[in-house]
This record gives structure tokens, C-alpha cells and sequence, in this order.
């Protein structure tokens, strides 16, 4: 039964803590990085739906706030704190006919703006988050090092 008691993970909180420096070292190199991929994205869905300009200039690069802090993901949308950002699908998706206040609404045709600009940097967004994150990295590690390297 001491042999049982005995058995367990120790130094869990040093190890948590661990994980936790680990995010600051990497999680503002991710950030810039998703935010350098976006680039492309935001700008050509801006392009797409210029028609709108109310649309376009709420569109934004933003974490989504559903996405853990260790885990985090970006999304080119409306920002949201815009009144776009209720009609950005309307716009990207149409709408069919439909009743409003007794009043019969004729629908909209389906007018995409960020599928599209997904489509034409899709890639681009890849090779230039990996190419952003890897020299982000770089230079937090240095960073990191010299600040180690320093007597207290």
C-alpha cells in the first residue's frame, strides 16, 4: 500500500507552468504570423465586395474568439463591432425571398467576396504563415536566450 501511495506525476505545476511559458514564446509569433497569411485574403475579399463600402471596410483579420488561447485561430470577416457584421453572410450566401414585417422581401442573388479571395491565396496563406513563423520564432528564441544568458 506505501509503494501505491508513492506512485504518481510529479512536478505537475512546474510542468504547467512550463506550458505556459512555452505560449508566450510561441503565441506572438503565431499571431503575426496568421495575420501576415490573412494579408492577401483581406485584401482581395476588400476588392470583391467594394460595392459595399461599409461591408468592405469592416472587414478585418481577427482571432476567433471561440479558439483556445493555446490554440488560436484567425479569420478574415466583418469586425464585431460593425453593423456588417449581421448582413456579411446575406451578402456572400443570398438570401431567398422572405417575409418582413408583412412585407415580402424579393431575396438577393448570392454576390461572394471571401470565398473567392480564399480560393485565389488559400495557398499563398500557407506558404506565407510558415515562411512568417518560422523567422518570428527565430528571433523570440534569440530574444529568449539572451535574456537567459544574462547573470541575475
Amino acid at each position: 500500500d506505501d509503494m501505491a501511495k508513492k506512485a504518481g506525476v510529479r512536478g505537475v505545476r512546474h510542468v504547467k507552468s512550463a506550458f505556459r511559458d512555452m505560449m508566450k514564446l510561441y503565441g506572438p509569433p503565431i499571431n503575426a504570423a496568421s495575420r501576415h497569411a490573412l494579408r492577401p485574403i483581406l485584401v482581395t475579399a476588400k476588392k470583391n465586395i467594394a460595392a459595399d463600402p461599409e461591408l468592405s471596410k469592416s472587414l478585418t483579420i481577427k482571432r476567433d474568439a471561440k479558439s483556445a488561447k493555446a490554440r488560436p485561430r484567425h479569420v478574415v470577416g466583418p469586425a464585431s463591432d460593425s453593423d456588417a457584421v449581421r448582413r456579411a453572410h446575406f451578402k456572400e450566401f443570398g438570401t431567398d425571398p422572405h417575409e418582413i414585417n408583412g412585407w415580402t422581401h424579393p431575396g438577393e442573388p448570392p454576390r461572394p467576396f471571401l470565398g473567392p479571395a480564399y480560393a485565389a491565396h488559400g495557398q499563398e496563406a500557407i506558404n506565407r504563415f510558415g515562411e512568417h513563423l518560422g523567422k518570428g520564432l527565430e528571433k523570440r528564441a534569440a530574444k529568449l536566450g539572451a535574456k537567459q544568458g544574462k547573470p541575475k
